[in-house]
C-alpha cells in the first residue's frame, strides 16, 4: 500500500497545466512525435533533479554536521583525508566537497590538503587542483611501482614546480622512466624557500655516459641550493647540492641494484675526502646520520690530531655505516667521542648480493670491536645488557652479526623479554642497539674462527649481559660465549642442534654440589626460550632427532641442583611421534619448570 504524496500548492497549479498538456496532446490521436516524448522526458528528469536538491536541502538544514563550525569541519575533513585519500582512480575526499556548498566551501578552503594530493590525482585534474592549492607549499611525490610508468607531463609539472615545494619524494622502483630530470648543476645556488624533506631514490643505471656530470667529484663543490628550512636529506644515486648545517636528518647511498641484491657502485662517483670530512663536521645538528657505500676512501687520522680535528656530532641519537672494513675504520677515527645515548649499526664489507661477490676470510674482523673501546666506556657497566650472535654461514649469505643491545626505555621492566619479535624477527621495542655490528662476505677457517672473534670481544663489552640470543651458533663456540656471561639470566637459541642444547645440563657428582664446568653452569639462568627445535618419540626410526628425554633432562638437572629454569617457551616444536607422547612431555616440561611453559609444536 502506498501513500499519497499533497502536492505543495507553489507546485499544484503548474504541474497540474502541464499534466493537462500532456493528456491532451495524447488523446488527440495524432501521430506520436519523439521530439515531444523527449520534452517529457526532460520534465521528468528536471523533476528528479529538483527532488535531489530538496532533498540535500533538507539534510543540510536536520543534519548537525553541515551546522558545525568550519574550524570543526577542517578537523574532520582532515581526518577524512587519511581514511579516505584520493587517487588517479578514485575521488576519496574529494566527494566531500558534493555533499553540500558548506561542505564544499570549508574543503575550498583548506589548500594544505589540496597541495598535498596534487600528485595523487589523475593527469587531467592535476592543473585545477593545483589552482585550488594556491601559494601553499606543494608536496611533490612521484613513484613508479614494478610494472608502472608515470607520465611524462606529470614528471615535468614536479620538475617544473620543485622550488615551490615543501617536500619532495620521488622514488624510482623501475628502471622504465626517470623520475628526476634535474642535474646538481640545475639546482646550485637555486632558492627553495619552502622545502623542509628532500628524498630522491634512483636507481643507478650501468654504463651511463652522464654519471660524471650526476655524480662526479666535482659535483659536489657546487654551491648549495638555499634552503633556510632543510631539515631532512636523503639522496640515493642522486647528487642535490645541500647545506648540512640545519640537518637533523642525513641519508646517502650509492648502490647498484639486482634482483638479488644490490653492490656498491665505483668510487669515482663520491666526493673527494677532504669534501666529505668537511660536510661531516658540519652536521652538529644531525640526529640521524646514514651512509650506506657513500664514503669516499679517506686516510685515517692520527691520534695526536684528534683532539684539535676530531669532528663532533653532539646531536646524534642514530648512525648507520656501510662500507668496506678499511673505509669504516678509517672513518671511525675521525669522530670524536659519540654521545652514549645513540644507537650505532657499522656493517663492514655490506652486500646483499653474497650471491654474486662471495666470501672471503678478513683476520682485521678479530680486532675490529677493540675499535670501541672509548665508546663503551664512557658507558654504564649495566648500560649493555643483551647479546646477539648471529653467525649465517650458507652460501647464500656469510654474514655474521655481533650486536650489543641497551633498554630502549624502561630499565626496570620484567625478564625473559626478547631483542626481536618472535612472529616477524624484526627489532622489538624493548631494546635499541648500542653497536649492533653485521660482518659480511665473510667466511671462517680454523685459524680465524668464530671462535676466536668471541675470545676477542673485550671483556667490558660483555659485563653487564643478561640476555643473549644466538643462532647458527655450534656447541663449542656458545660454550665459550657462556663461560664469559656470568649475569646472564635469559637464553635464546634458535635453531639450535641437541649438543647445544645439552650443554645447559647440569652434572651432579654424588652427595657433592653441581659439577658441571664452570663454563656451562650458569646459576642465574632463569628463562629459556627455542625456536626451530625437533624432537621424536623414538630415535631408532629417526636417528638424528633428539629424543624427548634430552630436553627432559636438562630441565631435570638444573632443577635438582637447585637452579631451575623459570620460564620455557618452545615455538615452532616439530615432534616426530604421536600425540600422546607429545602431551605427556609438555606435561613433563610444566612440572619441571614452575613458571611460564609456552609450547607450540607441530605433530608429525
Amino acid at each position: 500500500m502506498t501513500t499519497a504524496v499533497k502536492t505543495p500548492p507553489w507546485l499544484a497549479g503548474p504541474s497540474e497545466r502541464r499534466l493537462r498538456e500532456i493528456s491532451g496532446v495524447m488523446t488527440l490521436g495524432g501521430p506520436r512525435s519523439a521530439g515531444y516524448a523527449a520534452l517529457i522526458i526532460e520534465d521528468a528528469m528536471a523533476l528528479k533533479q529538483l527532488a535531489a536538491t530538496f532533498l540535500r536541502c533538507a539534510n543540510a538544514y536536520t543534519s548537525p554536521i553541515v551546522r558545525l563550525s568550519p574550524e570543526l569541519l577542517f578537523e574532520i575533513f582532515s581526518y577524512v583525508a587519511e581514511l579516505e585519500p584520493t587517487n588517479d582512480e578514485e575521488l576519496g575526499w574529494i566527494r566531500l566537497g558534493h555533499v553540500s556548498y558548506a561542505f564544499r566551501s570549508a574543503l575550498l578552503s583548506m589548500r594544505g590538503l589540496w597541495a598535498s594530493a596534487i600528485w595523487d590525482v589523475a593527469l587531467h585534474a592535476l592543473p585545477e587542483v593545483h589552482s585550488r592549492a594556491g601559494d601553499i607549499p606543494l608536496s611533490i611525490h612521484l613513484k613508479n611501482n614494478f610494472g608502472e610508468d608515470v607520465e611524462s607531463e606529470r614528471i615535468e609539472f614536479a620538475m617544473e614546480n620543485i622550488t615551490k615545494a615543501r617536500r619532495v619524494k620521488i622514488e624510482e622502483c623501475n628502471t622504465n622512466t626517470n623520475l628526476w630530470t634535474l642535474e646538481p648543476r640545475n639546482l646550485a645556488g637555486r632558492s627553495f624557500p619552502h622545502l623542509e624533506e628532500l628524498d630522491v631514490q634512483l636507481l643507478y643505471q650501468d654504463g651511463s655516459s652522464d654519471d660524471l656530470d650526476w655524480l662526479g667529484t666535482e659535483v659536489y663543490r657546487l654551491e648549495p641550493m638555499h634552503a633556510p628550512r632543510l631539515r631532512s636529506v636523503h639522496l640515493a644515486n642522486v647528487f642535490v647540492p645541500f647545506c648540512p648545517d640545519n640537518l637533523t636528518s642525513l641519508s646517502l647511498t650509492r648502490l647498484k641494484y639486482h634482483l638479488d641484491g644490490t653492490v656498491a657502485i665505483s668510487a669515482d662517483l663520491l666526493p673527494s675526502p677532504e669534501h666529505f670530512l668537511d660536510m661531516l663536521a658540519r652536521c652538529v645538528n644531525v640526529r640521524h646520520l646514514q651512509l650506506e657505500d657513500a664514503i669516499p676512501d679517506i686516510a685515517s687520522l692520527d691520534p695526536p690530531l684528534r683532539s684539535s680535528r676530531a669532528i663532533e656530532l653532539p646531536s646524534l641519537k642514530k648512525l648507520s655505516l656501510s662500507a668496506s672494513m678499511s673505509i669504516v675504520t678509517a672513518l671511525w677515527s675521525h669522530f670524536a667521542p659519540l654521545p652514549v645515548e645513540a644507537s650505532i649499526t657499522i656493517r663492514p664489507d655490506w652486500t646483499d648480493y653474497t650471491r654474486a661477490v662471495g666470501g672471503f676470510v678478513d683476520p682485521r674482523r678479530l680486532s675490529f670491536l677493540s675499535l670501541f673501546m672509548e665508546h663503551f666506556a664512557r658507558g654504564s657497566s649495566s648500560h649493555v645488557s643483551a647479546l646477539s650472535i648471529e653467525a649465517e654461514l650458507y652460501e647464500e649469505n656469510y654474514a655474521t652479526q655481533c650486536g650489543f643491545f641497551k633498554r630502549a626505555s624502561n630499565p626496570a621492566v620484567e625478564e625473559g623479554q626478547p631483542i626481536y619479535l618472535e612472529d616477524t624477527g624484526a627489532l622489538g621495542d624493548i631494546y635499541v642497539p648500542f653497536l649492533d655490528v653485521w660482518f659480511s662476505q665473510c667466511v671462517w677457517d680454523a685459524q680465524i674462527s668464530l671462535s676466536r672473534l668471541i675470545e676477542s670481544i673485550p671483556g667490558l663489552f660483555l659485563a653487564g649481559i643478561e640476555t643473549l640470543d644466538v643462532m647458527d651458533v655450534f656447541r663449542d663456540d656458545l660454550r665459550r660465549l657462556l663461560a664469559r656471561l656470568p649475569r646472564l639470566h635469559t637464553l635464546y637459541l634458535r635453531s639450535p642442534a641437541s649438543s647445544s642444547l645439552a650443554i645447559l645440563a647440569v652434572k651432579q657428582s654424588g652427595s657433592s654440589p653441581a659439577t658441571s664446568t664452570s663454563e656451562t653452569y650458569l646459576p642465574g639462568l632463569r628463562h629459556l626460550r627455542v625456536f626451530d627445535l625437533s624432537l621424536c618419540q623414538d630415535t631408532a626410526i629417526h636417528r638424528n632427532v633428539p629424543h624427548f628425554d634430552e630436553m627432559v633432562d636438562i630441565l631435570s638437572s638444573r632443577r635438582n641442583a637447585g637452579i631451575p629454569i623459570q620460564s620455557i617457551h618452545i615455538a615452532n616444536l616439530r615432534i616426530y611421534g604421536n600425540w600422546e607422547a607429545s602431551d605427556a612431555f609438555v606435561e613433563r616440561v610444566r612440572e619441571l619448570v614452575p613458571g611460564e611453559v609456552i609450547v607450540n609444536k607441530e605433530v608429525l
